[in-house]
């Protein structure tokens, strides 16, 4: 009986030995910036990344190693992590790490961690226009609002993202939409006027010529 107990406890102690090497060698490898090996032990060991991959997650954040946290992302880490106060998928929209981004919004999407309209929320507040155009060819609809009832266009105006403003605007069944469902358009460009941007947003809503009146912001169209 003995023999067996100790047969079970070195069994065990064999599989923990295990994967202490293991992690120990994705933890070197993200610490060498050796994504080449990196990549190949992650797809072998799945599960220990899942397991462990905020951990992991860590060592590749601080200081940040792109690569890495792709491919812990990629072999199912949390997508869910958090850097310098951000979850993973708002920091790498917010900081233009689009590899990351494109990565692990595709994941979240597939497992409901996010939705489709906060993805394009955070892209227009940070100014993200590649993540903006992939969930556009995705088609990802535009036409909503967010729970302080602002459109997108609103959010790009508030954010003063003129550029990504107008590229909402290429989409004509969008500015069908806002001049239905914002009747206070013109108060929000005002309210934002930009003498660089603005009168050509005006000019790409309004075509045919639009006049208002100063006091109440009531949009007259010519």
């Amino acid at each position: 009986m003995k023999k067996i107990i100790y047969c079970i406890y070195f069994i065990f102690l064999l599989l923990g030995c295990s994967a202490k090497s293991k992690s120990e060698k994705i933890k070197n490898y993200i610490l060498e910036n050796n994504t080449t090996e990196l990549e190949k032990i992650c797809s072998k060991h799945q599960k220990l990344i899942q397991e462990q991959g905020d951990i992991f997650l860590s060592y590749a954040a601080y200081p940040l190693n792109e690569d890495a946290v792709y491919v812990l992302i990629k072999h199912g880490a949390n997508c869910q992590y958090m850097i310098k106060g951000k979850n993973l998928i708002q920091w790498s929209i917010s900081e233009n790490r689009n590899k990351v981004a494109f990565l692990a919004i595709e994941k979240s999407l597939n497992s409901n961690l996010v939705t489709p309209n906060h993805i394009l929320e955070m892209s227009v507040q940070y100014d993200n226009s590649d993540v903006l155009q992939w969930m556009i060819e995705k088609d990802f609809d535009l036409k909503f609002k967010n729970t302080q009832n602002e459109t997108l266009f609103d959010i790009a105006l508030k954010n003063k993202n003129y550029r990504i403003a107008k590229n909402l605007l290429l989409k004509k069944d969008y500015i069908d939409y806002l001049k239905s469902e914002s009747p206070q358009i013109m108060k929000v460009l005002i309210d934002s006027w930009d003498n660089e941007f603005s009168p050509d947003l005006v000019n790409t809503i309004y075509p045919e010529g639009a006049d208002f009146h100063d006091d109440t912001y009531l949009l007259v169209e010519a």
